[in-house]
Formats: structure tokens, C-alpha cells, sequence
């Protein structure tokens, strides 16, 4: 009998035998090997998807380097560039929105401080405030960046 790696056993006796597609294989086994064929290449090919996308998406959507965004405003020149630039933006802003949260908690802390801590909350709340107008320009900022990605896919499309 041949089994899948070309070996025939015969009478417990195990011979080497090269399979290629004139060895005589039976219907049922044909199938299972292209079945695994057809499986081995849709899991390369998910892979190789998954992979592309995964490194694709870092290349094209992060801008964390404050070089980086510098560089991209002065160049932006596609709808994909201005997106770069809302993306860093957006980021910018929830990150100024976490430090206003964060400074309000610690002005409430320092209510428990009492008369001698009052300098300190009334900082915090300033900072609270200074950060949350911060994130408010950082979304506007956003927003016109996203309006111009807008305007470039339409004109293209056109």
C-alpha cells in the first residue's frame, strides 16, 4: 500500500518509492491532498494578508515622533497625509483630555488638604482647564485637516 510520503509497504516490508502523479493513488487520497493543498495556500495567503496589513497599518497611520509630524505638515500633500496628521491630532487630543481628568482629580485630592493645600488645587484646576482648551484646539485642528483630506479625495474623484 502507498501512503502519502511515497513509501509502499508490501507484506510488512516498507520500500522507498518517488510519488509523482503517475503513481496510483486512490480517489479518496487524491482529494485529501488537495484539499491540503488548498488549505496550505489559503493559510499562506491569510497570513501574508494579515501581515501586510499589520505592518501597512504602522507605516500609514502612526506619526508619534514629534519630527515626524513636523516633517509630514510641511509635506502633506494627499488625502492619506492629512489623515497621518488628524490621526496625531486625535491622539493629541485624547491625551490632553486624560492630563485635564487627571488634574481635576488631583484638585478634588487637595480639597482634603484644607486651608494650606488651596495654592495647589486652584494650580491643578488651572492645568485642568489650560489642558482641556488644549484638547479643544487640538480636535479643531483635526477637524481641518480632515476637511482637506475631504476636499482632495472629491477633487480626485472628479
Amino acid at each position: 500500500m502507498l501512503d502519502i510520503f511515497g513509501v509502499v509497504s508490501v507484506s510488512g516490508v516498507q520500500q522507498s518509492k518517488v510519488w509523482n502523479k503517475k503513481t496510483s493513488l486512490t480517489t479518496k487520497t487524491r482529494r485529501v491532498v488537495k484539499r491540503m493543498k488548498k488549505s496550505y495556500l489559503i493559510l499562506v495567503a491569510s497570513i501574508s494578508t494579515i501581515l501586510f496589513i499589520y505592518l501597512m497599518s504602522g507605516i500609514s497611520i502612526a506619526v508619534s515622533d514629534d519630527d515626524a509630524i513636523l516633517e509630514l505638515i510641511e509635506t502633506a500633500e494627499t488625502p492619506e497625509d492629512h489623515i497621518k496628521i488628524v490621526n496625531y491630532y486625535m491622539e493629541q487630543t485624547e491625551r490632553m483630555e486624560k492630563m485635564a481628568s487627571k488634574h481635576e482629580a488631583m484638585a478634588e485630592a487637595y480639597k482634603e488638604g484644607g486651608e494650606s493645600m488651596s495654592i495647589q488645587r486652584e494650580r491643578c484646576v488651572k492645568l485642568s482647564e489650560e489642558s482641556k482648551a488644549t484638547a479643544k484646539e487640538y480636535k479643531a485642528m483635526a477637524i481641518e485637516h480632515e476637511k482637506i483630506a475631504h476636499e482632495m479625495m472629491n477633487h480626485e474623484s472628479q
